[in-house]
């Protein structure tokens, strides 16, 4: 998932200069989700699209959650409610 992702980011031109860790892609890989490794222990969960007709002229990603810790419980929660982990 790691290089899938960055063949993608490669293909549309996208950089991230800093160091970060794919959580997720999906949407037929148009979007996925990841934290930088520079935030320290609970970083802020970010949501990236290639194309950047999904974002505001200059932005391909932005926060999503506030926190990786978050994000895990918020899905933890859902799926304990009989939803999906996805």
């Amino acid at each position: 998932m790691q290089q899938t992702v960055r063949r993608f980011m490669s293909q549309y031109n996208q950089v991230l200069t800093r160091p970060f860790l794919v959580l997720d892609a999906y949407n037929v890989l148009d979007q996925f989700l990841f934290v930088f490794l520079d935030e320290g222990d609970d970083p802020v969960v970010c949501q990236a699209y290639y194309d950047l007709d999904h974002m505001e002229p200059g932005q391909w990603y932005k926060a999503m959650q506030p926190s990786l810790s978050t994000f895990i419980n918020r899905v933890v929660q859902r799926v304990k409610e009989g939803g999906s982990a996805f």
